[in-house]
């Protein structure tokens, strides 16, 4: 919208920013001084008022929660008005306890499982790969604990790595829990890694050879809400009959969790 100046409207010089007809401008040339004013205040921002104070959001959030004096009844609306203001505050600043889904990365940090039949990843700074050589008869194998939030829902894991060349009879990503007291695993979600992975590319703008595969549960099964006080949560990786060309590595993983 233009923006205009009183000034230059009685001075017979009406100079608008923007682009306005003729017509227009002919036309309030010829108002009352009085009645530009009134245009003026419509079509121009508002300007603060000196000493008037506009409450913050911050403000908004301490008002809205009351305050408890000795000997009052403390109603569920004590409660009810806390709770508002944390899901508002975590609303403004983009979290989950809004209602919204929890994305957590994780750079590989593979450790050895220790089983005889099994050699362990490589591991660098941020990533891991296979190792140079690998016998026929070994899996290359390893695992790291991660960290997810209580109570929430597992639903999507996600694997990204590099491959140029080379292939392998099995490729898979597990994600399971473990009780925190005993060694019984339950699996929550498997990805198989296919064989052509990185070719082409995933996502296509990516560095060649980069592949991302996911899984995703989307049922309600009971397993997937994340108890931090019985389990703990585990991602293992497993590469059996892998080409001795290849050179496949491991980047990232990423789990979405979703409120229960």
């Amino acid at each position: 919208m233009p923006t205009f100046n009183k000034a230059t409207i009685l001075a017979n010089k009406l100079v608008p920013t923007g682009t306005a007809p003729t017509s227009f401008v002919t036309g309030i040339n010829k108002l009352d001084p009085g009645l530009i004013d009134l245009i003026l205040g419509a079509i121009s921002p508002a300007t603060p008022t000196p000493g008037v104070v506009v409450p913050t959001l911050g403000d908004t959030f301490r008002s809205s929660i009351p305050v408890a004096q000795d000997g009052d009844l403390i109603t569920s609306n004590y409660h009810n008005s806390l709770r508002d203001a944390i899901i508002q505050l975590a609303d403004q600043s983009g979290g989950a306890a809004g209602g919204g889904t929890t994305a957590l990365a994780f750079a590989p940090a593979m450790q050895p499982t220790g089983g005889s039949d099994a050699v362990s990843w490589v591991q660098q700074l941020g990533f891991a790969n296979r190792p140079p050589t690998v016998p026929g008869d070994k899996v290359v194998d390893g695992w790291m604990p991660v960290s997810l939030p209580h109570g929430s829902r597992v639903r999507k894991l996600t694997v990204v790595g590099n491959r140029t060349k080379g292939t392998w009879l099995l490729f898979q990503v597990q994600l399971f829990r473990q009780l925190a007291a005993d060694t019984a695993t339950e699996p929550l979600i498997q990805i198989i890694v296919p064989k052509t992975a990185g070719t082409p590319p995933s996502p296509p703008d990516a560095k060649p050879g980069t592949f991302t595969v996911s899984e995703e549960r989307k049922d309600k099964d009971a397993v997937l809400v994340v108890d931090n006080t019985n389990y703990r949560y585990i991602l293992r990786v497993q590469l059996l009959g892998v080409s001795d060309d290849s050179d496949v590595s491991l980047r990232a993983f990423r789990i979405e969790c979703d409120p229960a």
